[in-house]
């Protein structure tokens, strides 16, 4: 009987440990589609673990992946020295690309 008792806790163990370890080494995303103004869109796919990173499609068809930078206020992601800016906080987000705004007034579609 305690045979049994400690087959079925090894294999419960084992089972837990499998489940977890695997759903650590899965990516965390957490995808967010933006609309934006003069009918631009922006989907973005964020990275939860650290560092930070998104992933973005851009309504003209351009990509960046970008690492997730330093910011007083909201999260901030950028490469290039900041000529590439993607900005969120909450619901909104814009975009800099050589300190113009081409990507503005973005709400996250719900």
């Amino acid at each position: 009987m305690k045979s049994r008792i400690f087959t079925l806790l090894s294999l419960l163990f084992f089972q837990h440990s499998h489940n977890h370890l695997q759903a650590e080494s899965q990516p965390r995303e957490n995808k967010v589609h933006y609309r934006c103004a003069a009918g631009k869109t922006v989907y973005a796919a964020f990275w939860l673990g650290e560092p930070g990173k998104v992933r973005l499609k851009l309504s003209d068809g351009r990509s960046y992946r970008l690492p997730q930078v330093m910011s007083a206020s909201g999260v901030k992601y950028a490469k290039n020295e900041d000529q590439f800016i993607f900005w969120s906080k909450g619901d909104s987000a814009f975009i800099l690309e050589n300190d113009v705004m081409t990507y503005r007034d973005c709400k996250s579609r719900k």
